[in-house]
């Protein structure tokens, strides 16, 4: 597996007429759940090894924001977050550089909806 197909990935993410339709604030834990459902696909689509999470951020006491990590061997971490919030719009891109998403802890749909 390759960069390349993360960024791939996430230019699917973003395009597709399901996460596109719930992809506004406040509808984060739905775009991270289709999002999984897109990413279940694309991995047996493409033959590629990987898996993904539900993430969850505390942005202030009381609220919570959702998002996507997607992991894949050798690569680091991606992060695709279709929503944004308030203060960030949506992302896709390495964990790395989306400082107001890291430190999340596993989402409570990752127990249900996660790709292994």
């Amino acid at each position: 597996m390759q960069e390349a197909d993360l960024v791939r990935l996430g230019e699917e993410l973003f395009s597709n007429p399901k996460t596109v339709a719930v992809a506004r604030i406040g509808s984060c834990r739905v775009w991270t759940k289709e999002a999984i459902e897109q990413v279940k696909a694309f991995r047996s689509q493409n033959n590629l090894d990987l898996t993904c999470e539900a993430r969850e951020i505390e942005l202030e006491p009381g609220l919570e924001h959702t998002f996507l990590r997607v992991l894949a061997a050798g690569l680091p971490p991606y992060d695709y977050d279709g929503t944004g919030t308030s203060s960030f719009g949506p992302y896709k891109g390495p964990e790395e550089q989306a400082t107001h998403l890291q430190g999340s802890h596993f989402d409570m749909i990752h127990s249900y909806q996660s790709v292994k």
